[in-house]
């Protein structure tokens, strides 16, 4: 069980009515209420803030690295003037947080030092997220949860499927979420004329649901920092397949708990679901075992504690180590 033990509102933009009053200024007015500061995603703003905090307060900094590879939080900074001082600054943050091996080597390439960088991977509840009884019929249905924008590889995941209807014609393609590429892809699936099987089901907030009515999920991103669908699919006992980027790569062992495939190759990948559409004993073998390695790796409260003992070392450090996070 966890629960809130306190909070300091923030507000980014000033809404009708309401008098704006940015997050930095709260923090200093109200900056004998806090010792640590965590910013959950490092290219954004605050993570420049939040280091500036430091260095005039002597507050605590956790920054966490969200995403690694062609779209990773370094890359992004690198493009801006204040990210690149960003990345000067980090250098001095207390830890930064990693979610997988390919972030963990991408942040030791800016020099930041070793024992300031920590891998804790992302958690999921796996009392939501349960194993159940798949559905009966003979059509199959394969699912893609998430943001439809370029880097999710949804595009590739369209070609795939264009081949995979060829061999499988009984298969449904389910795309869940929305994005600056909604239309662009419903053009694609009509051009490509596999519209009459795919479901475009938009933004749904219950994704145990939408998991519950899948046989396979997929997801062809190319980029990745830690996908929360990935795991909650997993923890559902689905087999997935994925491609090899941020954490799937540590996540997933080839052929024993899922699937890995390149990114950007539609062949690769509509040739690993259809393996896994036509043999049912290799799917039930991944579904196992994929839910065994959320069990021993991946559990919400697993995560928690990590971060507990994070902020515990950190406030016996700090100058006041009676106040909270």
């Amino acid at each position: 069980t966890f629960r809130l033990v306190c909070c300091i509102p923030l507000s980014y933009r000033k809404r009708d009515n309401d008098k704006y009053d940015p997050y930095y200024t709260k923090f200093t007015r109200k900056r004998n209420e806090y010792s640590i500061i965590h910013c959950h995603i490092l290219q954004e703003y605050q993570t420049f803030v939040a280091l500036v905090f430091k260095s005039l307060f002597n507050k605590k900094v956790i920054a966490k690295m969200s995403s690694s590879g062609p779209t990773s939080d370094v890359k992004l900074m690198k493009n801006t003037l204040a990210g690149r001082a960003t990345i000067r600054l980090m250098r001095n943050a207390d830890r930064i947080i990693s979610l997988c091996s390919q972030a963990t080597s991408e942040l030791l390439r800016e020099d930041i030092p070793a024992d300031r960088v920590e891998q804790i991977a992302n958690g999921v509840d796996t009392s939501r997220f349960t194993i159940s009884t798949r559905r009966s019929n003979n059509q199959k249905m394969i699912t893609f949860i998430g943001r439809l924008d370029g880097y999710k590889g949804v595009d590739c995941l369209l070609e795939a499927f264009r081949q995979i209807t060829q061999g499988c014609p009984d298969v449904k393609l389910k795309i869940v979420g929305d994005g600056p590429d909604a239309l662009q892809l419903t053009r694609q699936a009509e051009a490509l004329q596999i519209q009459g099987k795919i479901i475009f089901r938009g933004r749904q907030e219950d994704v145990a649901k939408e998991l519950s009515e899948t046989d396979i999920f997929v997801l062809p991103s190319l980029s990745e920092g830690m996908s929360n669908v990935l795991l909650e699919a997993m923890a559902c006992g689905l087999p997935v397949v994925a491609t090899e980027v941020g954490a799937a790569a540590d996540m997933i062992s080839d052929r024993v708990n899922g699937m890995l495939v390149p990114p950007g190759n539609p062949a690769a990948l509509s040739n690993a679901l259809i393996e896994l559409l036509r043999n049912d004993v290799m799917a039930g073998s991944l579904c196992k075992a994929a839910r065994k390695t959320v069990d021993e790796r991946y559990e919400l409260a697993r995560t928690a504690d990590c971060y507990k003992k994070l902020y515990q070392q950190l406030l016996a450090q700090s100058a006041y180590p009676e106040i909270r996070v």
